[in-house]
């Protein structure tokens, strides 16, 4: 492949994490525009003969699929259901293939990732620009991606969601390039972008005003701080902390007060512990609706679940017995977007959730496993003095920023495969695993490439 259309093609493939408000066709299969893109270049990559698929992960699927299938044949659950989530094959082959091609470069795609948010990011700010001025096109983008809505943040400004599909969504893809930038501007560094893009990528998500986003702002600041060892007895920045708790109780209480929607899902969750009552707030009335979902398909099948896919008649089937009948009729058309209680039906608002249901602990021990092994722990980062510093400390930003983006899809998106979630995810195991083989091998005095570490 001519490396200026291999240029091409590796953006083109990035940008597809971006495309997911662009849907061709709604009905029981969601058909969205990026799926055009991954099929012409599967096909292309299966005609030039090459492996298409990690092989591991390609058990790993078939195993729960088939699962999956043995469920839904005892619990009378559509098998349909099952066949649509073929789409994570789809999508875990593109992306697989888009990182086998640079031959695992996860360093130069992650770059390409941080110029795609940059440009992203640049639409975000003109639309708030645009806001401002009340310039109504420049803003109000519904005019060329059916369904956008314009939300309302604070004090007079617009949250901005740019191409994404909400603001809530935007802020989960922008995490780990929140991370980086965050980092950046706390340590005085300029690691894949200098102080401009950090100020410009931690303003979009700061404006996104999403509870979900600033979750992830308070995950990234924990993991930044211990990463420069922050709260290590031996360091004198350890007396910092309370000053820190202060600043931070500062902040969130000055969000609280002036954000509508964090103030709501607060008080939602305060209600929701304190007295059990449902009538809170819609997002957290819909999660605790979900919550319930899982906990009565758990009672049912606990070890692998009720099968790939069948969550939203998990739901139908355990919603209204959760929730009581008196609620669930009061509750049946409370309104979110149009949509009632049954806005998250199909993917529990919550990848947690979902997994949990659809393939009980066995998924989730996959997953915990999965997290633990190729995470790369900051107190184990490499020292100034090693050769290889600066790479070790690339790797590690990247994995670290990729995990508090799972940690936000984990808790708040249910959709396995649109987004780019299977690029991160691949980006956080070869990230892992390189980082871990590269430095076993500079102990031995080795020099590998970053192919050559994952044959290891």
């Amino acid at each position: 492949m001519r490396l200026e259309f291999k240029v091409i093609v590796n953006y083109i493939m990035v940008l597809t994490m971006f495309l997911g408000s662009f849907v061709l066709l709604r009905g029981a299969f969601d058909f969205y525009l990026f799926y055009i893109i991954f099929f012409v270049f599967l096909v292309i990559a299966f005609l030039n003969r090459v492996e298409i698929i990690n092989t591991t992960f390609f058990v790993l699927f078939s195993v729960v699929f088939f699962l999956s299938i043995i469920n839904i044949s005892f619990s009378g659950f559509s098998v349909l259901l099952v066949l649509k989530q073929l789409g994570i094959l789809f999508s875990a082959s593109a992306y697989y293939l888009l990182i086998k091609i640079n031959d695992y470069d996860v360093d130069y795609l992650f770059r390409i990732y941080l110029n795609v948010v940059f440009f992203v990011c640049l639409l975000g700010l003109i639309q708030e620009f645009s806001f401002l001025i009340k310039f109504r096109y420049g803003y109000d983008w519904s005019f060329f991606i059916p369904g956008k809505r314009v939300i309302y943040g604070l004090s007079g400004l617009v949250r901005i969601d740019s191409i994404m599909q909400e603001p809530s969504v935007l802020s989960i893809i922008l995490s780990p390039a929140m991370f980086v930038a965050l980092n950046n501007i706390l340590t005085r560094s300029s690691i894949y972008m200098n102080f401009f893009r950090s100020i410009i990528i931690l303003s979009t998500f700061v404006l996104t005003f999403s509870s979900t986003g600033y979750m992830g702002l308070f995950f990234a600041l924990i993991l930044i701080l211990y990463r420069n060892r922050f709260f290590s007895l031996k360091n004198k920045r350890i007396f910092y902390l309370p000053i820190a708790l202060i600043l931070i109780s500062i902040l969130a209480s000055n969000f609280y007060s002036k954000i509508p929607d964090f103030k709501n899902r607060v008080d939602g969750v305060t209600s929701l512990l304190q007295s059990s009552n449902m009538l809170v707030d819609a997002s957290v009335f819909i999660w605790y609706a979900n919550f319930g979902v899982t906990i009565e398909s758990l009672k049912n099948t606990p070890l692998f679940g009720t099968g790939l896919g069948t969550y939203p008649e998990a739901f139908d089937k355990y919603v209204e017995q959760f929730i009581g009948p008196e609620i669930f009729k009061n509750n049946r058309d409370f309104l979110v977007h149009g949509w009632g209680l049954f806005v998250s039906k199909n993917d529990a608002n919550s990848m947690f959730l979902r997994l949990l249901t659809e393939t009980g602990l066995f998924g989730v021990i996959i997953l915990l496993y999965f997290l633990i092994k190729f995470f790369i722990f900051p107190k184990n980062s490499s020292k100034k003095t090693d050769n290889n510093f600066d790479y070790y400390n690339r790797m590690s930003i990247i994995n670290n920023g990729i995990f508090v983006l799972i940690l936000l899809r984990l808790i708040r998106y249910g959709n396995y495969f649109v987004d780019g979630m299977f690029f991160f995810i691949f980006l956080y195991y070869f990230s892992g695993k390189i980082y871990k083989e590269t430095k076993r091998h500079d102990s031995l005095g080795d020099k590998i490439l970053c192919s050559d570490a994952l044959q290891s």
